[in-house]
């Protein structure tokens, strides 16, 4: 089925999930409790936050995560 006009579709799942991060990374948090409220595995949660931290989404303190910039990811 093709989208519904003028729907934005992800370039990749990170993408997609880009928007959840910011909504969950209001607050810090570790990958654990991430990956636990989310239902994802713990490495894949690592990878999204590496990538989040590494473009400067996200930032690292002391063992927990939390969301850096107010961009529209």
């Amino acid at each position: 089925a093709a989208p519904c006009p003028g729907a934005q579709i992800p370039g990749s799942i990170y993408e997609a999930v880009l928007p959840v991060l910011r909504r969950e990374l209001q607050e810090a948090a570790s990958v654990r409790d991430l990956a636990a409220r989310l239902d994802v595995a713990p490495g894949q949660m690592q990878k999204w936050l590496d990538r989040a931290l590494a473009e400067h989404h996200a930032e690292k303190i002391k063992g927990r995560y939390r969301w850096t910039c107010d961009d529209q990811a």
